[in-house]
């Protein structure tokens, strides 16, 4: 591949400036969100899967891998991130690759544990949890001005909201870095295969793993949840067979793992559905008849898309903002809530509980970043760390996270091995 950087001259003719050649196996400009392992699993050549795009209303039939779901230096011009995650995904490769052939999760708490780090460096590293980011400073930012320069936030605002945005260079590291150390956070969750025996394939997208909590939900509670609370669910899918399930079993019991029921796949494929950012991901495999009818129901599902439900999340474990799909009776075909959980009562609270604690937060940050000098602040900002705020609600936190947080010191160390 030839990469130019073309120039028009007084003539208006284009002229080339300069040029080079790109390998482009090794072009590092080309950094996927979501690994191109996974999407390996939900296509029948290798090279490429089914890709429904939301926006244009348009089937990709053959989409290739190498040219799909990917960003310009997304993790960084350095290509160390990329590079790291590159190293992971070999080892997550094997692993998943296993679990498919045999239907089974691994046998060693190491590899548990390293596929628990895929679940969570899997809902991290996505485009739209860098979107999120942005969106989430720029309402930080607002909030911000709104206080401590309101003449100018004025005039910002009467100028056109839109003229004010702020957009991270690389805004899934940090998100990235809070998975990483997060991972002793979740090692108390019960791991489930979701074994499809129906006649539908699942489908994935560019946002492959789900976060959910089906308690909340059924007790209609519009408050966030986190990782660190009762109830929580992760499931992705890894091939359109087999889902993976991380999930709280102090508050649920699995009715099955085997589904049989078409009825059952439309319900977490409409979850996947929901999840999406840009576009879905299916295998698009079989003779003339079964991809015709695997593109009728592509089509029948897509339609049931509502504007993506989201709610903000307020909770200690997750940073400034983190969204989920919300949506009763997704996974009630496959979990019970515990009697002891159905009868409790929990806290709803309310959006002003949660806006004043959030603006404690940010009053705190705005006085750490006035506190600092100039050249203070602009290391900060070349760091690439950046600050994330949590509101703490713990009524509902696990008892290992209790534990996790007394003892955290501790713990992190024997999880050095995923940073390596």
């Amino acid at each position: 591949m030839v990469m130019m950087l073309l120039k028009i001259n007084e003539q208006n003719k284009l002229k080339v400036v300069k040029y080079k050649w790109i390998n482009k196996k090794n072009d590092k400009r080309r950094q996927h969100y979501v690994p191109k392992f996974y999407l390996r699993n939900f296509s029948e050549n290798n090279k490429s899967v089914g890709i429904y795009l939301f926006k244009k209303n348009k089937i990709i039939e053959h989409g290739s891998i190498n040219d799909n779901l990917w960003a310009e230096y997304f993790y960084g011009e350095d290509a160390v991130i990329e590079n790291k995650l590159a190293e992971h995904d070999g080892r997550w490769n094997d692993t998943i690759s296993s679990i498919i052939n045999t239907e089974r999760l691994p046998d060693t708490e190491r590899d548990l544990t390293w596929l628990r780090y895929f679940i969570l460096i899997s809902s991290a590293r996505t485009l739209k949890r860098g979107n999120q980011t942005n969106n989430d400073y720029t309402t930080l930012i607002k909030k911000v001005l709104e206080v401590e320069e309101p003449a100018l936030f004025k005039r910002i605002m009467n100028a056109g909201e839109d003229r004010l945005f702020v957009k991270m260079k690389y805004p899934a590291l940090p998100f990235i870095n809070v998975a990483q150390q997060f991972v002793p956070l979740v090692i108390d969750l019960k791991m489930e295969l979701l074994i499809n025996r129906s006649t539908i394939d699942y489908v994935t997208s560019d946002n492959p793993t789900v976060f959910y909590n089906q308690l909340f939900q059924e007790k209609n509670l519009s408050r966030g949840f986190g990782w660190g609370e009762s109830g929580i669910q992760f499931i992705v899918p890894i091939s359109p067979r087999i889902a993976i399930c991380m999930y709280d079993s102090e508050v649920y019991d699995i009715k099955e793992n085997i589904l049989n029921s078409n009825s059952t796949i439309n319900k977490l494929n409409e979850l996947f559905l929901n999840n999406a950012d840009e576009l879905i991901v299916f295998i698009y495999d079989g003779d003339a008849k079964e991809k015709s009818e695997k593109l009728s129901y592509i089509d029948r599902l897509v339609k049931r898309r509502g504007d993506p439900s989201v709610q903000d999340d307020d909770c200690h474990m997750i940073t400034f903002s983190n969204k989920q799909t919300v949506g009763k009776n997704y996974l009630s075909d496959i979990f019970e809530i515990k009697q002891k959980y159905k009868e409790m009562r929990i806290s709803n609270h309310s959006k002003e509980e949660i806006e004043q604690k959030l603006n404690i937060e940010m009053e705190k940050l705005v006085a750490k970043l006035q506190a600092m000098t100039e050249d203070e602040r602009q290391a900060l900002l070349e760091s690439k760390k950046v600050e994330l705020i949590g509101v703490e609600f713990n009524d509902m936190e696990r008892p290992w996270v209790k534990f996790y947080e007394k003892y955290k010191a501790e713990i992190m160390t024997l999880f050095e091995f995923t940073k390596k």
